[in-house]
């Protein structure tokens, strides 16, 4: 029996998403003995799995903030930590977590086998260089952190390559409860209290109960919300926000039959239950890389064409007013509740790399999006070797012949622009300056550099013949 250590330091969400590759563990080695390592901040989370052993840690003992970046401490704490660890005798390590601090942890630590962030690994190298080459130019970005964590794990394909349709109908029972998380970690993440007072309005008339769930920071909005609805509208809510535990929310979440939020802890804990859940995506959060690993999941998220800015950095300041902030939901929502109308949202379907967003209306193909699907198809072909083709995912779009030869004019003249730049002394700004769609191969190939791999030559290649 193997015992396998899981590192992830991260929050709510980032345990949740980490659950999913216990298959994936199971897949590879046989009847595994599973462990998590995670802040103790978050054990009832980790509790709620259920199929693995938890190791709590507490990270404010063991960092150290130096020069605006944290690092291990020397800490009795932490020397008493690492020696109860290596005495585990784990057989494999796998860091999910990209902090410093997680794979400082992960050397520290004894074990034959280490795979994922921070490894020697030279599989979780060339796999996690690819997906954070991406990190500068995220529209190109289509692959789920659930899927990146799986991939460290298992190179296999988890899904059958269907034919990518969109959800057709939402059930959602009358009468029944529906819970709203009224706000996000991050301003430029939320919703708008307005948008959820008008919801709530024309929800509770037509019969349903709302239940608001949240932390305790989030108590303010919730006053603003109750004292901003109908009278009539009170006596269908429920105030659950912090006052209950993790183990009491999932219990509620079960007995509900929709959740709409923002990206939240609480939507991946809902679709780990397998609740419904419409999301509203704008500001850093980006629904193909942090949407919730659910084929019941809908999103609505800003027009990368009409919105240049989106997807933000998480920390930079909007200096656009947060003009991409979702306008009105109400009418989209209460369409989609009553199954008249999902067009106006994306739905989750699945190809061979795992779960990506297609349109229930078709939409024009756009730049961005041809890219992506392009890099996603390099990405099945080398990783798994799958083999398909960009016309796979054309059911869903309106497609423009004339444009697609003009945006892959564009790349063959980014890669002439490319061979002649590299013959040259230039800085990798200068190089990252000149470029769009090369973006992300000159990421990999920085962060490539000094180490074998074909992956580098194998997507130039790829690229050239697009």
């Amino acid at each position: 029996m193997k015992k396998i250590l899981i590192i992830q330091l991260a929050k709510m969400g980032d345990i949740i998403q980490s659950s999913y590759i216990i298959d994936a563990i199971n897949q590879r080695w046989i009847n595994p003995e599973i462990y998590i390592l995670h802040s103790e901040i978050f054990s009832e989370v980790a509790q709620e799995i259920k199929k693995w052993n938890l190791i709590p840690i507490n990270i404010d003992k063991i960092s150290v903030n130096k020069n605006g970046k944290f690092i291990l401490s020397e800490s009795l704490y932490l020397q008493e930590k690492i020696t109860e660890f290596s005495k585990n005798n784990f057989d494999v390590i796998i860091n999910l977590n990209s902090t410093f601090i997680a794979q400082q942890v992960l050397q520290r630590i004894s074990s034959n086998e280490k795979i994922g962030f921070g490894s020697n690994d030279n599989e979780s190298v060339e796999w996690l260089s690819f997906v954070m080459s991406f990190i500068k130019n995220r529209k190109f970005s289509s692959i789920n952190l659930v899927d990146i964590f799986r991939l460290i794990v298992l190179r296999k394909p988890f899904f059958i390559d269907s034919e990518l349709n969109p959800i057709v109908s939402y059930h959602i029972p009358q009468k029944s409860n529906i819970i709203f998380q009224l706000s996000s970690r991050n301003i430029k993440r939320q919703i708008g209290i307005k948008y959820f007072v008008n919801l709530a309005d024309n929800l509770v008339e037509k019969g349903f109960s709302i239940i608001l769930v949240g932390v305790k920071s989030e108590e303010k909005y919730a006053e603003e919300f109750i004292n901003s609805i109908k009278q009539k509208t009170k006596s269908s809510i429920q105030n659950l926000i912090a006052k209950t535990s993790i183990h009491q929310l999932s219990n509620i979440i079960k007995k509900s039959s929709l959740m709409i939020t923002g990206d939240t802890g609480t939507m991946h804990l809902g679709s780990f239950w397998e609740i419904p859940i419409i999301a509203i995506f704008q500001g850093p959060a980006y629904p193909f890389e942090t949407l919730s690993f659910s084929e019941k999941s809908l999103v609505c998220f800003p027009s990368i064409e009409e919105y240049k800015c989106y997807p933000c950095n998480e920390i930079d300041y909007c200096n656009f007013n947060l003009k991409c902030h979702t306008k009105q939901i109400t009418d989209k929502i209460i369409n989609v509740i009553e199954n008249k109308n999902l067009s106006e949202f994306w739905s989750t379907t699945y190809d061979s790399l795992g779960q990506i967003l297609i349109p229930n209306k078709k939409m024009e193909l756009n730049y961005e999006m041809y890219f992506a699907i392009q890099y996603r198809i390099f990405a099945m072909e080398f990783f798994l070797n799958e083999k398909t083709t960009i016309e796979h995912y054309f059911n869903n779009f309106i497609i423009d012949e004339a444009k697609i030869l003009l945006w892959k004019s564009h790349l063959h003249r980014e890669l002439k622009l490319y061979k002649i730049l590299t013959n040259r002394v230039v800085s990798f700004n200068d190089l990252i300056e000149n470029f769009e769609i090369l973006k992300p191969f000159l990421y990999l190939e920085m962060l490539m550099k000094n180490k074998n791999s074909k992956i580098k030559i194998s997507l130039l290649n790829f690229l050239q013949e697009i």
